[in-house]
């Protein structure tokens, strides 16, 4: 039986997206495959952490993580950032590549999705900290005194689906809130969505009230007043932009481009060369645009799970049998 092996190594973070400063340290990001003993006892690590996290990192620092190929897929497929943008690292990034990766590669229009959550949420959620435009703000407390009406005239465990019609017009003509149709596990099921947040149809109203208190909460008194520049987290904003420009690419053509084609206007971002106003603008514009590249994506809306288990019952039966005579 084999020994664990590490099919790829590359570098990740700034740079990889070539936004790396003098003050930056040197990530690694690696997948590696389990031994075949750990795959017929089912005792792998998923996960090797080589890193010193009780200090933080400096320019001469650096960070070593692998993932065996099991959890890396996973990744990609549920849409987590890290994952999908070390399937489109470039060659000069690349420290190691075994011959199973190219497989891996070839394997990435099918897993793969529309559904990028790893890149929307990132986003999202700095734009709630930082760049929630009023409009957005009014829709959530809009939506908390709808749902709390709704409350009031049918109790808390009515379920959303039994107010579709009034739903469908408290929705209509609100940027921030609508009624889409998603996949849910083998079926389409309809969610309210408010402020990026999804309310099932068969979410109890007082659940659907929570989530939009959450929003609601999340925004903070930042959202209702405007902060000061020095209180911005720049380099988390500069993040934000650049997953919402990841996110559009990968939506509208298939792939990632590595280093970023933006990264001077993503380092003069996190230099903080505008004002506040601006970037919430800019935070704005990239929620929009992530939304409407992922309802025109020729992307899956769902990964192909048998593609990925034939992977890595095909990698994993090598593991086992492969030094054998």
């Amino acid at each position: 039986m084999k020994p664990v092996r590490t099919i790829f190594k590359s570098l990740y973070g700034s740079r990889l997206y070539g936004t790396a400063t003098p003050e930056s340290d040197t990530d690694w990001k690696s997948v590696h495959l389990p031994s075949g003993r750990g795959v017929l006892l089912g005792m792998h690590e998923d996960t090797f952490d080589k890193n010193d996290n009780s200090f933080k990192n400096g320019a001469s620092d650096s960070d070593d993580e692998s993932h065996s190929l099991r959890k890396f897929l996973r990744m990609a497929a549920g849409g987590e950032m890290l994952a999908i943008e070390l399937l489109y690292a470039p060659e000069g990034a690349i420290q190691h590549m075994d011959p199973v990766w190219e497989e891996v590669r070839a394997l990435a229009p099918k897993i793969i999705t529309s559904q990028c959550l790893g890149f929307v949420g990132y986003t999202q959620r700095q734009a709630a900290k930082y760049g929630v435009k009023g409009s957005r703000l009014n829709d959530a407390k809009a939506s908390a005194d709808f749902l709390t009406g709704l409350i009031e005239k049918s109790g808390r465990a009515e379920r959303l689906a039994a107010h579709a019609d009034e739903i469908a017009a408290f929705a209509d003509g609100k940027h921030h809130v609508a009624v889409e149709v998603r996949s849910a596990g083998y079926s389409e099921k309809p969610f309210l969505v408010v402020c990026d947040r999804k309310i099932a149809y068969t979410m109890s109203l007082q659940t659907g009230l929570e989530i939009v208190e959450a929003a609601l909460r999340s925004y903070g008194k930042r959202a209702e007043s405007a902060c000061e520049n020095a209180n911005v987290d720049w380099k988390s904003t500069m993040h934000a932009v650049r997953v919402a420009g990841q996110a559009v690419e990968l939506l509208e053509t298939g792939k990632i481009t590595f280093p970023r084609p933006d990264a001077e206007h993503l380092l003069a971002i996190r230099r903080g060369a505008f004002a506040k106003d601006e970037v919430a603008q800019m935070l704005q514009t990239c929620l929009d645009d992530v939304a409407r590249a992922e309802k025109v994506s020729p992307l899956p809306s769902a990964p192909d799970e048998a593609a990925i288990e034939d992977l890595l019952l095909r990698v994993h039966l090598d593991q086992v049998n492969g030094d054998r005579p």
